[in-house]
């Protein structure tokens, strides 16, 4: 077992490149978790994430990632930032989505940590964030970083759910200072009553078929007719159920540079700017280092067309048409439902 002292020396380290907080966890989560997980997968509530329900196929365990893995580092990093009410048409994007690709930061600094515990106490390690087929939240719940609520974010006490997690296995036993949460959902649903899908289940899962946030980054094919309505002007992302929790009216701006450092205005996109886009070069030559390009071109054409059609706007019926004329099957029924929609309200 690693002394205190030095597991503190560890944790002020990460700390130090901008972590927000940093705790420890043992390497075996309770079986409540992993019960959970695949009751989720039964149902199908991972939607096409087949990286996920490979997971329980292959019966992936923590040694598998790195062999005498004892102890898991959660490390969470403040990302909020106060918004200035400017431009409130266009597409909307989730909060995080307006800098860098946090992917991009967040590993930059694991790969610090982790030399440091390697030159420093000759651990072996081995870091994730959201790459790994790991029970990131479960983890984070365990080591009392936070506790996972009712709309499935892990919601921590000083900065609520607007944090990036990640995780670091290391074969060093460390020991766990684990101090009590003192916040809960109690009684409020306005997460689960604010969804305007219903994507939101009972046990703090979500069902990734309904939400907006999956359907609009990780889903490569068509959104359901009896969902795009209830889209709004979401574009990518979604952070509704976050909005609308108590705990985030106690958000704290970041202190990372990084994430302060924003590649957009606002959260509005101008939806035809986006529509206008015609190939993947000039797809890539507006949002290249940004988390939109998870969406790739197709997806985010697509969500732009579901949101054109929830606009009103119809000044953009002159680009959905030209987006009706593609041959990409996809692309097309989505701007000709759009179109259908605007020229219904003539």
């Amino acid at each position: 077992m690693i002394p205190k002292e030095s597991c503190r020396l560890i944790i002020d380290y990460a700390k130090s490149l901008g972590f927000s907080d940093v705790r420890i966890t043992p390497a075996l989560l309770p079986t409540e978790y992993d019960k959970t997980f695949e009751e989720w997968i039964d149902k199908g509530f991972h939607a096409d994430m087949h990286y996920l329900s490979n997971r329980v196929l292959n019966n992936v365990t923590i040694s598998d990632l790195l062999k005498n893995t004892k102890s898991v580092i959660i490390l969470a990093l403040n990302y909020y930032q106060q918004e200035e009410m400017g431009n409130l048409s266009g597409g909307q994007i989730s909060r995080y989505a307006v800098s860098r690709d946090y992917h991009k930061i967040i590993k930059k600094k694991l790969k610090q940590v982790c030399s440091y515990i390697g030159h420093e106490f000759s651990g072996e390690t081995r870091a994730f964030v959201d790459t790994g087929p790991l029970l990131e939240k479960a983890f984070a719940e365990t080591s009392g970083i936070g506790y996972i609520g009712k709309n499935g974010c892990l919601i921590t006490e000083e900065y609520g759910s607007w944090v990036f997690l990640s995780v670091i296995l290391t074969s060093l036993e460390l020991p766990q200072e684990l101090l009590p949460i003192k916040i809960s959902c109690g009684r409020c649903t306005r997460c689960l009553d604010a969804c305007p899908t219903d994507a939101i289940n009972l046990n703090k899962t979500i069902d990734a078929r309904k939400c907006i946030s999956y359907l609009t980054i990780e889903n490569k094919s068509s959104i359901r007719d009896d969902l795009k309505d209830k889209m709004s002007n979401w574009i990518f992302g979604c952070d509704i159920c976050q909005e609308v929790c108590p705990h985030n009216t106690r958000a704290v701006p970041t202190r990372d540079n990084e994430f302060k450092t924003t590649r957009f205005n606002d959260r509005y996109i101008s939806l035809g700017d986006i529509l206008k886009i015609k190939t993947d070069e000039e797809f890539l030559g507006k949002f290249a280092g940004t988390p939109i390009m998870r969406a790739k071109r197709r997806g985010l054409i697509r969500n732009a067309c579901v949101a054109a059609g929830n606009s009103g706007d119809q000044n953009l019926i002159p680009l959905l048409e030209n987006v009706s004329n593609t041959d990409d099957s996809m692309l097309k029924d989505h701007a000709l439902w759009a179109l259908d929609k605007l020229k219904s309200k003539w």
